[in-house]
């Protein structure tokens, strides 16, 4: 499916074309809800929020509880405050708090664009390691930070950036 792969690029067609809100959400309804959420993180804020706006809240949540915790807090903070904190009260403890500190920070701070929930792994973990460490995760993330000996950051693995599997 086009959208699955190419998120960004469906997202951008799906904007080009003007659909509405509602004839976007209708088309994400036939997709698994972490390729929905992908999806809404490739369209523009203001064009997510409106999707999310035009959802039931059960759906939007489980929506937003598979988005990157930055992109999920971005949409959420341009959803009415009465709808966003009705919404913030469905997702998981975790998941609330962490989209909750991001909306705490001022837009113009860095802590408003940070992503708490990150992977760490050792940096000497084989490929195959990372690659059943990636398919455990709850929800997707596009990279892993390894560390080393000391737990200081030696580098990032991109998902992307991983060998073929043989």
């Amino acid at each position: 499916l086009y959208l699955e792969r190419y998120p960004q690029q469906a997202a951008a067609v799906l904007e080009a074309s003007n659909a509405a809100p509602g004839e976007i959400v209708e088309l994400l309804a036939a997709l698994p809800d972490d390729v929905a959420a992908a999806a809404l993180s490739a369209l523009t804020l203001t064009a997510a929020a409106a999707c999310l706006g035009a959802l039931r809240d059960e759906v939007a949540c489980r929506y937003l509880g598979h988005m990157p915790r930055r992109d999920a807090a971005a949409v959420a903070r341009r959803l009415p405050a009465e709808r966003r904190a009705a919404m913030l009260r469905q997702l998981s403890a975790p998941t609330r708090v962490q989209i909750e500190l991001m909306l705490r920070q001022s837009i113009h701070h860095v802590g408003a664009w940070m992503d708490t929930d990150f992977q760490a792994v050792p940096q000497s973990s084989t490929v195959d390691a990372l690659r059943r460490r990636l398919r455990g995760l709850e929800r997707p993330v596009g990279e892993l930070y390894l560390v080393d000996d000391g737990g200081r950051l030696a580098g990032v693995a991109a998902e992307a950036d991983l060998p073929a599997e043989a």
